[in-house]
């Protein structure tokens, strides 16, 4: 149920925005139904040829019965133009025990599965795309942000295994821009990734898919 309530309060900032299309500035288009007219605007911010560092922290929203993971993340991008970026990104993970992790881990003496193979760290090169801009009013203060999409292929290392496994990444998210130097990221990320286990009672491939909302912050230069 968690994952769902971020979920929802990330897309809720939608219905407060007011998107503007891709254009240049003072273009006026005739509305198609009304005799109304709209304005579309160039972005507020030229980032064509910049680049930006961030560092966030990213909780799992998946279902993970032993442990609250969440990751602490280092990345960054270069911008080709407004429109398109490369990122590179680096997550390390933290693993706390639960409550039930501690009672299966210290009351029983056992180390599950799930605590053994957990993930370790990861690194992904992706491109972002920015398809749609926008403004919106936060406590009286106009907020800028950009709506984007990520793709990304990379390694993911886990506990107890001698080598990395291929990691594919997909996301999206809001830039919100505080000035024209330093912004906020929020992104919801989702990774699959596939590893073996040697264990000879459990000889097996695992899959997991798992979801993060990534909070970070990030400067422009």
């Amino acid at each position: 149920m968690k994952k769902y309530q971020f979920i929802l309060l990330f897309l809720s900032f939608f219905s407060f925005a007011d998107f503007d299309q891709l254009g240049k500035k003072g273009n006026f288009l005739k509305a198609p139904i009304k005799n109304d007219l709209v304005v579309v605007q160039e972005k507020w911010l030229d980032r064509k040829f910049l680049s930006e560092w961030n560092i966030g922290v990213s909780p799992f929203l998946s279902d993970f019965y032993y442990m609250n993971s969440y990751s602490l993340d280092l990345s960054y991008r270069f911008f080709f133009n407004d429109n398109l970026s490369f990122h590179l990104k680096y997550s390390y993970f933290l693993n706390p025990l639960n409550k039930e992790g501690e009672k299966e881990l210290f009351s029983l003496g056992r180390v599950p599965l799930e605590i053994k193979y957990s993930p370790k760290n990861y690194y992904v090169l992706g491109m972002d795309f920015y398809p749609f801009y926008g403004k919106s009013v936060l406590f009286n203060y106009l907020l800028y942000f950009d709506l984007y999409f990520s793709l990304g292929i990379g390694k993911i290392e886990i506990f107890q295994l001698n080598r990395s496994t291929f990691l594919f990444s997909g996301a999206f998210g809001m830039v919100f821009w505080w000035n024209k130097k330093f912004n906020t990221r929020l992104e919801l990320e989702g990774l699959n990734y596939k590893y073996q286990i040697p264990d000879p009672s459990l000889w097996d491939v695992n899959e997991e898919f798992s979801y993060q909302l990534r909070l970070s912050v990030g400067i422009l230069i």
